[in-house]
């Protein structure tokens, strides 16, 4: 199954992407990409499938795409063409490593619905048809993307983030307000399961934590688990751990007289030489220099 990279849009930026698509015709497989992919459809009407399921899309409608999840778009009868316009993104470039989980909870579990492992075929449901207000809400901050990515003026970064994170707010509180509240329950049992597997990672972070480990905590899959895990919090399990681990150390750093190799011990890591790898790599300074400001 076809893979797509970012580089293959040939996009102006590593980690973005946004553009008007026009389909002409069903594509004949399926694929996946490495990026999330918010589709917005302004004209036209036809399916998205997934390997369990099939979706429905009409103008107005709107849906995400998680990364790695298998696709294709099929055109509906007597439709010559449908035209699409595609936010794409890395998620790391939208959610940075500081992100915390309690600022996507307007949005989470909107992003987890195309990551239900346990209820085939309900892909339709991230699929909303828009009306009224907030279809021109949308599709006015959709078209601001595209204006800015093609215009790459100074600062447009930020511009772009700040723009796709409203536009994830508005689909996310769409679909909150649509949802009943028993779906909402089981939706939010996959935030729930992160919130606790990072609680367990707050309390144990100076122990060896394995993959393994977490996911039966959380009772899914290791290869689920990473999936669920990188898409509602933007970062591997490892990631995250270490990210946490190195914001321990800066506390100890400022407010104790420990010497840094046991500092770099007593957060979790074995060998102070990745400690100071890491540390550098995250913060710009070694933990001595850090220590000195």
């Amino acid at each position: 199954m076809q893979l797509i990279e970012m580089k293959n849009n040939h996009s102006y930026h590593q980690s973005l992407f946004v553009c008007e698509h026009i389909f002409t015709m069903t594509q004949e497989s399926f694929h996946r990409h490495e990026y999330m992919q918010i589709n917005y459809i302004a004209g036209g009407n036809g399916y998205c499938e997934f390997e369990d399921g099939i979706a429905r899309f009409t103008q107005g409608s709107c849906f995400i795409i998680p990364p790695y999840v298998p696709h294709r778009i099929i055109l509906g009868a007597q439709v010559k063409n449908v035209k699409v316009y595609e936010v794409e993104f890395m998620t790391d470039f939208i959610f940075p490593p500081s992100h915390e989980i309690r600022d996507m909870e307007a949005y989470s579990d909107f992003i987890c619905l195309g990551m239900k492992e346990d209820v085939p075929g309900e892909y339709s449901k991230h699929i909303m048809n828009l009306e009224g207000r907030t279809q021109e809400k949308v599709e006015s901050l959709i078209l601001d993307a595209l204006e800015e990515y093609q215009k790459r003026e100074s600062g447009y970064e930020t511009v772009m983030r700040s723009l796709i994170l409203h536009l994830l707010t508005i689909l996310g509180r769409k679909y909150s307000s649509s949802t009943q509240e028993s779906e909402e329950d089981r939706y939010k049992k996959h935030r729930q399961d992160v919130l606790k597997v990072m609680d367990y990672i707050h309390k144990n972070y100076d122990k060896d934590i394995t993959l393994e480990e977490l996911s039966r905590l959380a009772n899914y899959s290791s290869s689920y688990f990473s999936s669920l895990f990188k898409a509602v919090t933007s970062n591997s399990y490892l990631e995250y751990l270490n990210h946490y681990r190195i914001k321990k150390s800066m506390e100890l750093l400022k407010n104790t007289d420990k010497k840094v190799i046991d500092i770099a011990v007593s957060v979790g890591f074995q060998n102070v030489s990745n400690f100071n790898r890491m540390f550098k790599n995250m913060i710009g300074m070694s933990p001595t220099d850090y220590r000195k400001l």
